[in-house]
């Protein structure tokens, strides 16, 4: 079934193949778009923080040890 698709997919592709090239251009300009404003939103909500933001946090875990149930995935991130 997949080869069906696969083949369809290339005979629509030589006979619109201006159309085909349109559709991958604004499926990656959205894809451009939405990283760029996700990529901005963290940036900014970092920026918030103006105490932290000239501070480096490293949070030493020891591996040996089981991982307190406290960290959340915030944490970790940060």
């Amino acid at each position: 079934m997949l080869g069906y698709y696969i083949d369809l997919a290339l005979r629509s592709f030589r006979r619109n193949v201006a159309l085909t090239a349109l559709m991958v251009a604004v499926v990656g300009f959205g894809i451009g778009a939405s990283m760029t404003v996700l990529t901005t939103l963290r940036a900014l909500a970092l920026e918030s923080h103006s105490g932290q933001v000239s501070q480096l946090f490293v949070p030493l875990i020891n591996a040996g040890r089981r991982l307190p149930d406290t960290l959340t995935y915030r944490d970790a991130w940060l």
